[in-house]
């Protein structure tokens, strides 16, 4: 949890210094007017500021990145495994219940990924399998 504290409680003295003593501080604006605000995994339909995402940031690169990479055979098994499924389907019981098993495999794999992430474990497929745009 990260400790909030406005600029002008600090700067007028009100948050008494032993609060912020030997901690690291992100200084920033909340206000939704500047258009800093953010949807987040953990805030569903609320934004939160960007001053919060990026402290939430530090502290869990203090925690040492808590999720682990699974195995890569694993990632490998998953890639060919749902790359299969709609060919082979539509093979053997035509397009149509090809496209609902394909629908079915998705959210299968979706609340599997889901629930190892819960348990400390990310499969790589799934942080990489969209676009980037980075250089």
């Amino acid at each position: 949890m990260v400790e909030s504290y406005s600029f002008s409680r600090v700067l007028n003295g009100q948050v008494p210094a032993s609060f912020l003593r030997d901690k690291i501080v992100v200084v920033g604006a909340s206000a939704p007017s500047l258009q800093d605000v953010h949807a987040t995994a953990v805030t569903g339909a609320d934004l939160q500021p960007g001053p919060e995402v990026q402290a939430e940031s530090i502290a869990t690169a203090r925690e040492g990145f808590p999720l682990d990479d699974v195995p890569g055979a694993v990632n490998v098994i998953l890639i060919v495994l749902l790359g299969l499924v709609g060919p082979l389907t539509a093979l053997r019981f035509g397009p149509l219940r090809s496209a609902i098993v394909g629908v079915l495999a998705a959210a299968a794999y979706a609340v599997a990924a889901q629930l190892a992430f819960n348990s400390g474990r990310m499969s790589t497929c799934s942080i990489r399998g969209r676009p980037s745009f980075s250089e």
